[in-house]
């Protein structure tokens, strides 16, 4: 593999990385920057996607899967019923 390929891998996992962050930091004073870095790493792994479909590296199905990840990791909630249903009251 050449280096743009490894380059557009360590994107997916920066993505993922900016997911994780943005719920980590929920509730909490860095939410906005880290929510900021979420917005971008989204940008960067869809950019990335759809240069993958040019590319003969074959990363195209995991861009795929790390914008849906990414938009997955970010909008479930995945606390106990008790937490959710008393932050909705």
């Amino acid at each position: 593999m050449d280096a743009g390929c490894w380059l557009l891998g360590v994107v997916q996992i920066v993505g993922l990385m900016g997911a994780l962050m943005a719920r980590a930091a929920e509730n909490s004073s860095g939410h906005a920057v880290c929510l900021g870095f979420f917005i971008s790493c989204l940008l960067a792994v869809g950019a990335t996607a759809m240069i993958c479909l040019w590319l003969p590296c074959g990363l195209s199905t995991l861009s795929g899967f790390t914008l849906g990840a990414m938009l997955i990791a970010t909008t479930c909630d995945f606390g106990s019923p008790d937490a959710v249903s008393s932050r909705h009251s």
